[in-house]
């Protein structure tokens, strides 16, 4: 669990069950299909894939990040 955010007690239980949202869904499959093009994923291209802005991409990119979905270092790109 990611020590440094702070979530919703809705944003806690899932994360301690493994639940996951429709959206963090949509977040997985474009990750997904944009990894069949490069190894690698930028937050911007996501975003821009998604539309939506660089830094809600950012966050989501993170929540995946905490539930161990995604890899996703700081200033870094995007692997599965």
């Amino acid at each position: 669990m990611d020590k440094e955010g702070f979530y919703t007690l809705k944003g806690y239980t899932m994360m301690e069950h493994g639940l996951i949202t429709s959206s963090m869904e949509d977040y997985l499959e474009m990750i997904c299909r944009m990894s069949e093009q490069s190894k690698v994923v930028r937050i911007s291209s996501l975003a821009q894939a998604l539309h939506v802005k660089p830094p809600s991409a950012s966050k989501m990119a993170g929540n995946l990040r905490a539930q161990e979905l995604i890899e996703f270092p700081k200033y870094g790109y995007i692997t599965l």
